[in-house]
């Protein structure tokens, strides 16, 4: 998702200009993006490893299996992340509408 919303940043700057299909999926991403954000399953995806964990048997003769760390912190980042994502997709949508 990081990657994703990076692209959006480098699409704002691009010399190309907006294009309104690309321009309203973003708004579109981030609108949905603010729900995950406000409803708190965006920890839901945090939760799952991209690549998996590592699985070792102990000395005990146990299975222990370890998972990456979250990416999110544990602070309660609901209401600004969400108002923040819905920024970004009132700015997209807003120069969108100016520029045509």
């Amino acid at each position: 998702m990081i990657a994703f919303d990076l692209g959006a940043m480098a699409y704002m700057w691009s010399p190309a200009g907006f294009q309104a299909p690309i321009t309203w999926l973003l708004v579109a991403y981030f609108a949905a993006q603010a729900v995950l954000w406000g409803t708190n399953r965006m920890r839901d995806f945090d939760e799952h490893t991209i690549l998996g964990g590592a699985v070792s048997v102990t000395p005990e003769g146990s299975l222990t299996a370890s998972v990456a760390e979250p990416l999110i912190c544990f602070k309660d980042l609901r209401v600004s992340m969400a108002a923040m994502t819905i920024g970004m997709a009132y700015m997209f949508a807003a120069t969108q509408l100016v520029l045509s």
